[in-house]
């Protein structure tokens, strides 16, 4: 994810923006991570528009269900927390 285009979101949104961007890369809908991840079509919805505080056991079932791994979601961290 461009740092530039990630320094007008909050973190929660430049987190989800890559959480979709990584499942529309994929080919998958928020229906197939549903079914694999029993999270709800409104949760993952939610979590991908950076509304709210998702629990981190959500984040990781989608992280996993789009094969996101966990240490590019630190880089995201680090680098929202750097800009």
């Amino acid at each position: 994810m461009d740092n530039k285009s990630s320094k007008h979101l909050s973190f929660n949104q430049a987190i989800g923006l890559y959480i979709r961007h990584q499942r529309e890369n994929q080919g998958m809908t928020r229906d197939d991570i549903a079914n694999v991840t029993g999270l709800s079509i409104n949760g993952i919805e939610k979590i991908e528009k950076g509304k709210g505080r998702p629990f981190f056991s959500s984040v990781m079932a989608l992280c996993e269900a789009i094969g996101i791994d966990a240490n590019e979601l630190q880089r995201i961290y680090r680098d929202y927390h750097q800009s």
